[in-house]
């Protein structure tokens, strides 16, 4: 991963200052958003908070490889259930490969045209919105993202990852509130879901609610526990208590080190000093 100083898109700081940057937003659009506060890297949210956001559909959290693209929103297991979240029209199938080819390649231009082309032969299908909304997001066009999402889970409110992806577009767009009301309904609707505990601890800790980011994230690391950047996000939470808590920080730290986490000079800095 790419980190630096750089002012663009919206992300957080550093520790010391009480805030959070954001991370590079990663090619492949085949795995869900996933974020994670962490210093100094490269997308400027606010003021510099920083979180990482890792694609739009769905994989097994945690995996470091890329998944080929889909053609629509999958559960953990893999292909969607089309009693629950429904199918893609049958004669739009080409289309979305063609679509989730160009989005793999970054090509945004190609796969909005061809989703737009799905969403314009079948208006009410809930999954051709959501794949447009999660390539609009991807392209970092969160305006034109968000009606597409919130048509999406209003057409079909089993769609939970569309919808944590709707959260974090309200939190691209500095509607926190929103942000959080619609992450706290996806983790209301599945408690099991780590990276959304992870996404939910972001909207709360930029409004300064470490309190309930700190417990968001503790769910998601009893969830998984290999989920390396909701480790990282619960060390910085621990450096920035009013009281910080050093051991547990160092703790977390290495644990997401182990787990792949890149290292970070700040970081270990303090812990340094905290010693």
């Amino acid at each position: 991963m790419v980190r630096g100083h750089s002012v663009g898109h919206p992300q957080l700081n550093t520790v010391p200052e009480n805030t959070f940057a954001l991370r590079e937003l990663v090619q492949h659009f085949s795995r869900v958003l996933q974020i994670i506060f962490i210093v100094k890297l490269s997308f400027p949210l606010v003021t510099a908070a920083l979180l990482t956001f890792h694609g739009l559909f769905l994989s097994p959290p945690g995996s470091a490889q890329e998944d080929p693209p889909v053609d629509s929103e999958t559960p953990r297991g893999g292909v969607a259930d089309p009693f629950v979240e429904g199918a893609l029209p049958a004669l739009s199938q080409e289309t979305s490969r063609r679509a989730a080819a160009a989005a793999a390649k970054q090509d945004w231009e190609t796969a909005l045209k061809l989703y737009r082309e799905i969403v314009e032969f079948a208006p009410e299908n809930a999954l051709a919105r959501a794949n447009l909304g999660a390539v609009y997001f991807q392209a970092g066009d969160y305006k034109a993202a968000g009606p597409e999402l919130e048509k999406a889970v209003e057409l079909n409110p089993a769609l939970n990852h569309t919808r944590v992806t709707l959260g974090m577009t309200y939190f691209m767009l500095e509607q926190p509130y929103l942000a959080i009301s619609v992450l706290s309904r996806a983790v209301n609707d599945d408690p099991a879901d780590a990276r959304a505990h992870n996404y939910l601890a972001v909207a709360l800790r930029q409004k300064g609610w470490v309190d309930g980011a700190e417990e968001e994230l503790l769910k998601a690391v009893n969830l998984d526990p290999k989920n390396a950047e909701a480790h990282f996000n619960l060390a910085l939470v621990y450096l920035e208590r009013k009281v910080p808590a050093p051991e547990l920080a160092r703790r977390h730290y290495y644990i997401a080190r182990d787990l792949g986490a890149e290292p970070d000079k700040i970081i270990e800095k303090q812990l340094n000093e905290g010693k």
